[in-house]
């Protein structure tokens, strides 16, 4: 639709006259939380489908739900899922924290600047989300054999559906270069000591602190141990590249990669953490 001499009345403005982009970045940013959420879901109807048909397909005298080769690739579905859903509930709750008290309010320049605070959240969620469901998908099918080709079978419709979601919302590969970039944006404006960041986690690499012992503690170390390793590369890029360090993309999305998994490990070791606490070892079960 192309729009020429296009007049708007004054009661059909949304925000400020000349700020608009705004409120379209924005709406991008919940389509991609949104868009996050909807590929989780179809991921866990692929996992169901794969279940079903697993424990219906027999070979050599017993049903392929059996075979322990089956029992991983369940398994590797069932964790991305998990971490999935995890860093959705995560970004749900930021993102209800920080418009629960502007529902009715005409403040938009205040939603706006809320809602931007969480455009790398968004961006991981929307990445980690349909990237989970494409490997699902594909397992799902793999699992399926030559009757996932098939289209009486559920999975050839998922398995062609969920390519897109890569390019909605902007492309993953938009919103990789978007989650160390907003976090170097937010350095140069003075919002983020990254500097002194950085120090705290090489001086932990040296000299690593031993944390307290309980069921998740080696997970719990182990996401301490993602971030550490996140700040440091970001460190050696940014003194290697300096200022040019936008232009470096393969950096940059190599940074994304780490980021979105930390994201996603923390997520899911946060939300154990929280389930053993209310409920003790019989939620691990």
């Amino acid at each position: 639709m192309i729009f020429e001499d296009c007049e708007v009345p004054v009661e059909n403005l949304l925000g400020e006259i000349g700020k608009g982009h705004v409120i379209a970045l924005n709406v991008l940013n919940l389509g991609r939380y949104n868009l996050g959420s909807a590929t989780m879901g179809a991921a866990k109807y692929g996992l169901e489908l794969a279940l079903k048909y697993t424990k219906e397909r027999r070979q050599f005298g017993k049903a392929i739900a059996e075979f322990t080769a089956t029992q991983e690739k369940i398994a590797d579905m069932a964790i991305r899922i998990y971490a999935s859903e995890s860093l959705q509930y995560r970004t749900a709750g930021y993102l209800e924290e920080a418009l629960s008290d502007l529902y009715d309010s005409p403040d938009t320049a205040l939603t706006a600047k809320r809602l931007m605070e969480y455009a790398t959240e968004c961006a991981v969620c929307k990445v980690y989300g349909s990237e989970t469901l494409d490997y699902v998908a594909d397992e799902a099918l793999q699992l399926h054999g030559g009757y996932g080709f098939i289209k009486e079978y559920k999975i050839e419709q998922m398995y062609r559906d969920s390519r897109i979601n890569r390019i909605f919302e902007g492309t993953n590969e938009v919103n990789r270069l978007m989650i160390p970039g907003n976090l170097l944006k937010a350095y140069g404006k003075g919002q983020v000591d990254l500097e002194e960041l950085i120090k705290q986690a090489v001086a932990e690499i040296r000299a690593p602190k031993v944390g307290s012992i309980g069921i998740i503690s080696r997970e719990i170390e182990a996401v301490h141990a993602m971030r550490r390793v996140f700040l440091l590369c970001t460190g050696l890029a940014f003194k290697n590249y300096g200022p040019s360090m936008s232009e470096e993309q393969e950096v940059l999305m190599k940074l994304a990669d780490i980021g979105l998994h930390l994201y996603a490990a923390e997520s899911a070791v946060l939300r154990t953490a929280k389930s053993i606490a209310r409920m003790g070892k019989k939620s691990m079960l």
